[in-house]
């Protein structure tokens, strides 16, 4: 993972305002894509979503759950591996 990234996680997993305003940013990012998708779609659709918000809803769903910051990283990390390379 781009060394970046990982200072942007622990960071966010020291800083809980920092997670939470990250969030809330990434959640409405998503919020609107979401919307843009037209009722007919069917739910293998794709949806186009940046990967540093997918980032920041898995590393907080895993910290929020009382993982561990290694835990929560791995998980970033394996989305990263999924979604494609890191911007």
């Amino acid at each position: 993972m781009n060394l970046t990234k990982c200072i942007f996680l622990k960071e966010l997993d020291e800083s809980p305002n920092l997670r939470a305003a990250a969030t809330l940013r990434s959640l409405s990012r998503i919020r609107t894509e979401l919307e843009r998708i037209p009722e007919t779609a069917a739910l293998g659709d794709p949806v186009e979503l940046r990967l540093q918000d997918a980032l920041v809803i898995s590393f907080s769903c895993c910290r929020d759950c009382g993982g561990e910051v290694s835990t929560a990283i791995a998980t970033a990390q394996s989305l990263v591996l999924l979604l494609g390379k890191p911007q």
